[in-house]
């Protein structure tokens, strides 16, 4: 008689080694395509935030020369024209001819500061003036008394206050005598280049900015990131525009706008802007 013997198999709970194998391969290649979309995704992000400080920086360069140059053309309520005759203090000189004037690196700019000061009475002597308190000056700054027949550039020696007034006196004698509709400005001369700073950035390179020279010769940084900036100048020749370099332009007093190429570079990415100013003149 034969005996079957019964085997009773033990059941397991778990992954077989195939299972598992399959479970890490595929977690591999979600892991992957999760880590590349990451990278793809973080090198966009800081592509895009590159581009805005890129952006940033070139509006800010051109707020800065577009402030300057929109104040071009008059003096008070007089026209400066080519036939208007200079205003001359010291080695300053304003007329037509040198409220613009550069090169093709850096660009001269002469304007009256936009805020002016009233005077209070009719002058009485050709060394000083009484003026409200609008705007308050300083000792050595130099200044345009102008009305709409007359201008002329002196500096500021003295400053008195008097009831809510500036008492004025200046280096040299009035060449003429002004009432009360006559104002007194602030002279501005701006010249816009780019130099390096004293800065460098992680790799060890100089940075470079926009600066601004005033009419004191102070050095004013304004927008870092800026490699290069190149102007040229308009002009309108028998109404035929024209752009040409700054070794071209035989009277400076026909340009009537600035073209800047400006170069900017932030996060290590570099783009080259254009620019049209049209003067104030």
């Amino acid at each position: 008689m034969h005996q079957f013997k019964c085997v009773h198999r033990e059941r397991h709970y778990g992954f077989s080694l195939i299972e598992l194998v399959s479970a890490l391969m595929i977690s591999t290649i979600l892991i992957g395509q999760f880590y590349i979309y990451f990278m793809n995704f973080n090198q966009a992000f800081i592509i895009q935030i590159g581009l805005m400080r890129i952006e940033g920086r070139a509006n800010e360069v051109i707020a800065h020369i577009s402030h300057s140059i929109h104040q071009l053309g008059k003096i008070g309520c007089i026209k400066v024209t080519k036939n208007y005759p200079q205003l001359s203090f010291a080695s300053i000189h304003l007329n037509a001819h040198t409220q613009i004037i550069g090169d093709d690196q850096s660009m001269t700019v002469q304007y009256l500061e936009g805020f002016s000061t009233n005077l209070r009475t009719t002058q009485v002597n050709q060394s000083s003036m009484l003026v409200s308190d609008q705007r308050r000056f300083h000792s050595n700054e130099i200044v345009i008394i102008h009305d709409c027949l007359h201008a002329e550039i002196n500096q500021i020696q003295k400053i008195v206050t008097v009831a809510k007034s500036y008492q004025l006196s200046f280096v040299r004698p009035l060449e003429h005598t002004y009432n009360t509709d006559a104002e007194v400005s602030a002279l501005q001369i701006d010249r816009f280049f780019v130099s390096k700073t004293m800065r460098f950035d992680v790799k060890h390179r100089p940075i470079y900015a926009l600066y601004k020279e005033d009419i004191n010769h102070y050095r004013h940084e304004l927008v870092e990131g800026i490699n290069k900036i190149r102007f040229k100048y308009a002009i309108n020749n028998a109404n035929h525009f024209r752009i040409l370099s700054f070794n071209q332009i035989l009277a400076w007093h026909d340009v009537i706008g600035i073209a800047v190429e400006i170069h900017t570079e932030a996060s290590g990415f570099q783009k080259v802007w254009y620019h049209f100013f049209a003067s104030g003149k």
